[in-house]
């Protein structure tokens, strides 16, 4: 019931009982006084049944909110997880690929290098841990937007996958861009995405 509806009947009802206590004050009676205060007391009780209805309806809306609010920062926190751990491993195939071609390279290079397995399973770990958020907060998403998201994020892990599978095999720059590329694209969507759900809780 919306406060229009409310407010129709609480005016009604004013009406209703204004009228029978202006018929009553003619009537020398106090039975119908008696009347009028346990009307009253029942209307009182009623009253304050909806205002509890009304504070509890409230109240589930302003969790629910806050829960779903939640959720989507949870995931976009994963998101930039896994483009941390993504850009951490570029960094060390770059070390790599320096040290493969022969370049005299750092001890920090080096040590990018050297790094490059551990860099690829923290990325790996990244992705599990957006995936099960994903899951896990699938309850306060609409079913299209479930839909939406599982596509968004597919292309994602896709995106993600075909970096960390082929970068190492590939020795020309202009593909491994694109690898690259695709990773950020898909990013930016995904980001984009995310910012827009949260915007419109």
């Amino acid at each position: 019931m919306n406060n229009n509806n409310f407010n129709v009947i609480l005016v009604v009802v004013l009406v209703c009982i204004s009228f029978w206590l202006g018929v009553s004050t003619n009537d020398q009676s106090i039975q119908e006084w008696t009347k009028f205060k346990d009307i009253l007391s029942i209307l009182i009780s009623a009253l304050t049944l909806f205002i509890a209805w009304v504070a509890l309806n409230r109240w589930k809306k302003q969790h629910k909110y806050e829960e779903r609010y939640k959720a989507i920062v949870s995931i976009e926190e994963d998101i930039f997880k896994c483009y941390n751990a993504f850009n951490e491993l570029k960094h060390s195939n770059t070390a790599m690929s320096l040290i493969d071609n022969g370049y005299d390279v750092s001890l920090e290079w080096q040590k990018a290098a050297e790094e490059y397995s551990s860099k690829k399973y923290n990325l790996e770990q990244k992705l599990k841990s957006l995936y099960l958020s994903k899951e896990r907060y699938n309850r306060f998403f609409s079913n299209k937007e479930k839909d939406e998201i599982e596509s968004i994020l597919n292309e994602y892990f896709h995106a993600m996958d075909n970096y960390t599978d082929k970068s190492r095999d590939i020795k020309e720059s202009t593909v491994l861009g694109k690898l690259e590329s695709s990773v950020n694209n898909t990013h930016t969507r995904v980001i984009t995405f995310f910012d827009y759900l949260r915007k419109n809780v």
